[in-house]
């Protein structure tokens, strides 16, 4: 018996694309012609593809054993980047810092900053903020990994393949307020229209608690075992091959959903 052993590891950063026909197989042939093996996969991979593929597998081949890997990364307009420059600016920690500042010297006047400070202070903030919240807007990225560990004996008269496999598919997404971006205009508007150096009488509200913008998170999880069996048939002159694929499958689905206030 000859025996084919191999790891297969392959990394995509390619959008999801709908023609896949299976995602959650790797087999290289098949995926750079969009996803469809049905008739071009390896017998490596058939129960993925089509289980018939088993009783038509090279003449060579006896038996096969492969750990498949595969990951799909598309964040076409960095929204990682981002999250990431958003958090590092401190944009919301910022604005709230100011806003209590200068409310904290509406109720308590005596200050080391004049009120022109503060009030300076708060725009630059509040325009800061604006601008990180419009620079994720309805931005997003998605992300599909899997794993696997398959067997498979083909043969021209009975064959067989075993796997087990786990695959998810995540995706996040910014969705802008759609009041949001005005919102904080007209609050930027209304500070820049507060009397040269005077603080205002009563304390000033906070705009973030107001505002609709929020990421969102949603992923599912598929864990399987399936156990293929093929076998060809032939009825006076028209030949055939029947292949089955029966399987167990676990299916989780998460979804998570934060607003900016959180």
């Amino acid at each position: 018996m000859k025996m084919k052993t191999s790891i297969a590891l392959i990394t995509s950063c390619l959008a999801f694309q709908s023609a896949y026909a299976n995602n959650q197989a790797q087999d290289p042939r098949a995926l750079g012609m969009g996803g469809v093996g049905t008739a071009a996969a390896n017998s490596a991979q058939a129960q993925f593809y089509n289980p018939s593929l088993l009783v038509n597998a090279r003449e060579n081949e006896d038996f096969n054993f492969e750990i498949p890997v595969a990951v799909n990364i598309a964040d076409p307009n960095d929204l990682s980047g981002d999250l990431s420059n958003f958090a590092s600016e401190n944009y919301i920690s910022n604005f709230l810092d100011s806003l209590t500042e200068i409310n904290n010297a509406i109720n308590t006047p005596s200050t080391t900053s004049t009120p022109q400070q503060l009030i300076d202070n708060l725009i630059s903030a509040a325009e800061g903020l604006q601008t990180g919240i419009n620079s994720l807007s309805d931005k997003s990225l998605t992300a599909a990994g899997n794993a696997a560990i398959v067997a498979s004996s083909p043969s021209g008269k009975i064959g067989w393949a075993g796997y087990f496999n786990a695959w998810g598919d995540a995706g996040a997404k910014f969705s802008l307020g759609k009041n949001d971006d005005l919102a904080m205009t007209q609050y930027i508007n209304g500070l820049n229209g507060l009397a040269s150096g005077t603080l205002p009488t009563s304390l000033l509200e906070n705009p973030v608690d107001n505002l609709d913008s929020s990421i969102s998170f949603d992923a599912v999880v598929v864990q399987e075992f399936g156990i293929s069996l093929a076998k060809p048939y032939a009825i006076k002159n028209y030949n055939f091959d029947v292949g089955i694929t029966p399987k167990y499958m676990a299916i989780k689905a998460y979804g998570f959903e934060q607003s900016l206030q959180q």
